[in-house]
């Protein structure tokens, strides 16, 4: 079992409504691969694009500012919380990575999602 897909946020100010961009995202994916709940160990890598803001040197590679990667990770737990795995069996992500880069000035925020069995 392997998932990858895109999530591209609403509302890209609200970190709130994130979760739930990445739940439907995640719902949509399911059903095109006919995956069901899984309650085997999985291992998510999420990529979090984030715009570059104008000011900042294109020498930069990383994203400094908010969020942090911690609350990246909890957005992405949240997301996929009862989606793809049972609400009551959170032990099933034994491996998570987060990484927070920046795209384009004029880039939307994309979330990229790949998700697979240990």
């Amino acid at each position: 079992m392997r998932m990858h897909y895109s999530v591209y946020p609403g509302d890209p100010k609200r970190m709130r409504t994130w979760s739930s961009d990445i739940a439907t995202a995640t719902q949509e994916a399911m059903m095109q691969n006919d995956i069901k709940q899984l309650n085997m160990p999985l291992k998510v890598h999420a990529i979090f694009v984030l715009p570059r803001a104008k000011h900042t040197p294109k020498s930069r590679e990383h994203h400094l500012t908010a969020p942090g990667s911690f609350a990246l990770a909890g957005i992405v737990r949240e997301g996929l919380k009862g989606i793809l795995y049972p609400s009551t069996r959170e032990g099933t992500i034994t491996q998570i990575i987060v990484v927070k880069t920046m795209g384009g000035p004029c880039q939307d925020i994309e979330i990229i999602m790949d998700i697979d069995e240990v």
